[in-house]
């Protein structure tokens, strides 16, 4: 049984199939490249555990940012969080991504 209230026991619920989460919320499409030995592990887990590729890929990043936050001291761990909600911030009010126009243009089904 894993801690199910880290992201890393989410995934690895869902890889075992003891355990099936959604997400929740708004969400953004982004380009990547990926190395091919990631992409080949990431095309295992999506053939291995049935899940989407993107919703793979969404959990692994959750993992890797629960997990590089856990290891950045305080002194980097508070610049960052403002520049995170400075991003977010700039998602509600800028023009470019607006988060409010977006969640309006969801809602009427519009996107």
């Amino acid at each position: 049984m894993h801690d199910r209230s880290t992201k890393l026991g989410m995934f690895l619920a869902e890889l075992e199939r003891t355990a099936s989460y959604d997400s929740a919320g708004s969400v953004h499409a982004v380009t990547v490249r990926i190395p091919t030995t990631d992409f080949s592990q990431i095309e295992g887990f999506v053939s291995y555990s049935g899940m989407a590729r993107n919703k793979v890929i969404v959990h692994l990043i959750q993992v890797g940012i629960e997990q590089v936050l856990k290891g950045l001291g305080p002194e980097i761990k508070k610049p960052l969080f403002e520049q995170t909600v400075d991003a977010l911030r700039g998602l509600y009010t800028g023009e470019e991504g607006n988060f409010s126009k977006t969640l309006e243009a969801s809602s009427k089904g519009e996107i």
